[in-house]
C-alpha cells in the first residue's frame, strides 16, 4: 500500500498534514477490521523498502534542474544527489533521464 499527499507548490505543512490524516484514517480503519500495521520494537514500521525501515515515509518533491540535466548523465546526477543526502528519479523512475524541462523526483 502507499499512501501519497501531493499538490502543486511549496506548502509543505500541508502536504505532510493531510498526509498524517491519511495514515491515520487507514490505521483506523485496519484496526476496525482487527488488522492494522505491522510494528516491530526494534525495527519500527514494517514495509517492503529496507531504505525506510523504522520510518516508513519517504518525501519527494519534484524539481526542475534543466542545466544539471544537460551537463550530467542520469547515473551522474544520482551521484551527484547522494553527496547531498539525497536521491534524484528521472522523469520514468530510478535510473532513467530527466522528464520535460530537467525535471527530477527529489527524495530524502
Amino acid at each position: 500500500m502507499r499512501i501519497i499527499s501531493m499538490e502543486k507548490g511549496g506548502d509543505i505543512v500541508a502536504i505532510f498534514t493531510r498526509w498524517s490524516k491519511g495514515i491515520e484514517k487507514m490505521r483506523s480503519v485496519l484496526e476496525g477490521l482487527g488488522s492494522g500495521f505491522q510494528f516491530d520494537d526494534h525495527f519500527g514500521y514494517i514495509h517492503t523498502c529496507p531504505s525506510n525501515v523504522g520510518t516508513g515515509l519517504r518525501a519527494s518533491s519534484m524539481i526542475l534542474l534543466p542545466k544539471l540535466s544537460e551537463a550530467l548523465t542520469p547515473h551522474q546526477l544520482e551521484d551527484f544527489a547522494k553527496k547531498f543526502g539525497v536521491q534524484a528519479r528521472g522523469g520514468s523512475g530510478e535510473h532513467t533521464p530527466a522528464g520535460p524541462g530537467g525535471k527530477w523526483d527529489i527524495s530524502n
